[in-house]
């Protein structure tokens, strides 16, 4: 049996969808179906029998357990968020379930990650 690739969401990953040209699909939940290799995309469930093909780019996933950490806010300091996404264009997370105020973005350093999430790394410079 081979390792999971470590680039590709395995089956069953929650994750939101995002910056498709179907605009109504945008902010939907769903869990990876698979990895189609030949098309470069995931098929997504949505539930009630509708999938989409989406590039990787248009999915963001959803990681539940994600630790504060080393924030100006104490009070947030060791809370856990019910759910977080990564925010591409502001290079945050965005933490939900920390506060009665909805949600909070954070900066990656400030953000402890279960294991096994998958992550891009960004602006790496030798």
């Amino acid at each position: 049996r081979r390792a999971p690739r470590a680039d590709v969401l395995p089956h069953g990953t929650p994750v939101r969808l995002c910056d498709l040209s179907q605009a109504n699909f945008n902010g939907a939940s769903g869990t990876i179906d698979q990895w189609d290799e030949a098309r470069g995309r995931y098929v997504v469930s949505l539930g009630k029998g509708v999938s989409l093909a989406v590039r990787t780019q248009n999915v963001s996933q959803v990681v539940a357990e994600a630790r504060v950490v080393g924030t100006s806010q104490p009070q947030l300091n060791g809370k856990v968020a019910a759910a977080a996404t990564f925010d591409r264009a502001t290079k945050r997370y965005r933490m939900e379930g920390l506060t009665s105020k909805g949600v909070v973005a954070l900066k990656p350093e400030n953000v402890i990650l279960p294991q096994r999430t998958r992550v891009t790394i960004q602006d790496v410079i030798s």
